[in-house]
């Protein structure tokens, strides 16, 4: 059975530290509108046991954000760059869809997603 997502102490200082980071450095912020669009999607997937740990143990949530800073540091913080990684894993998991996606951020952040 897959090991469960919920955070430890560590991990959540790490995942603080983390959207801080992102809040600073991303161009066109990702809003508090789009993060309360997003957690409780990714909540529902966690609870459904559709995101968990992966073989080594690591919170994929923290991962996400991991790719999203590297990522901006090496080509630069967009707005629907940051959103389709955040998203990747609710579409993965089926809590959200690609048409839910366009008619929430457009068509480029699906785009993105696609092809993820």
């Amino acid at each position: 059975m897959p090991e469960s997502i919920i955070l430890t102490h560590e991990e959540k200082k790490e995942l603080l530290t983390l959207w801080r980071k992102l809040q600073t450095n991303v161009e066109e912020k990702v809003t508090a509108d789009d993060y309360s669009y997003i957690k409780p999607h990714l909540d529902k997937a966690i609870a459904e046991g559709k995101i968990t740990r992966d073989k080594f143990g690591l919170s994929p949530i923290l991962l996400d954000l991991h790719t999203v800073y590297l990522v901006g540091k090496e080509i630069g913080y967009r707005r629907e760059i940051t959103l389709s990684i955040l998203l990747n894993r609710c579409i993965l998991s089926g809590a959200i869809t690609l048409q839910e996606v366009t008619e929430k951020f457009g068509d480029n952040v699906t785009n993105i997603l696609k092809s993820l």
